[in-house]
């Protein structure tokens, strides 16, 4: 999927990369996540991303889910549609430790939301990705 603000924000670094004498030294400050919460598909669930539900898809993500990155989400945004077995074919993570996934996600008629604002990150539309690695990072 193409998304113009995250092409321009990634040459932007690139360019700063390059053009700096200093790679260590940055007149911007620098925000570090520490241990920020992965979203897992859970063990042979199946994703798919468009913009409806798919009955035979476990977990369908919205295909435009990479508009999130590095914006709030609040609570009415629906993120996608769950059609297995619901919250638990969903796993957070962190520090290596599996957290309940209803702590962090609801799911209302078959769509899920976030329970609270949370911050999205690295969100992809990419399976080759997500099924191996994660759907996306979160803080909230």
């Amino acid at each position: 999927m193409h998304d113009p603000k995250t092409n321009a924000n990634t040459w932007q670094g690139v360019k700063n990369c390059l053009l700096t004498s200093d790679l260590y030294k940055s007149s911007k400050e620098v925000f570090v996540l520490n241990n920020p919460l992965r979203l897992e598909l859970a063990h042979n669930s199946s994703i798919d991303y468009t913009d409806h539900c798919l009955p035979d898809t476990k977990v369908v993500i919205r295909k435009d889910i990479e508009k999130f990155n590095f914006y709030p989400i609040k609570e009415h945004e629906m993120l996608g549609w769950l059609n297995g077995e619901g919250i638990a074919d969903l796993k957070v993570i962190k520090e290596d430790k599996v957290r309940d996934a209803n702590e962090f996600f609801a799911l209302k008629e078959g769509k899920f939301y976030p329970c609270r604002e949370m911050q999205v990150f690295m969100a992809t539309t990419q399976r080759s990705i997500a099924m191996p690695d994660c759907l996306f990072y979160f803080i909230c």
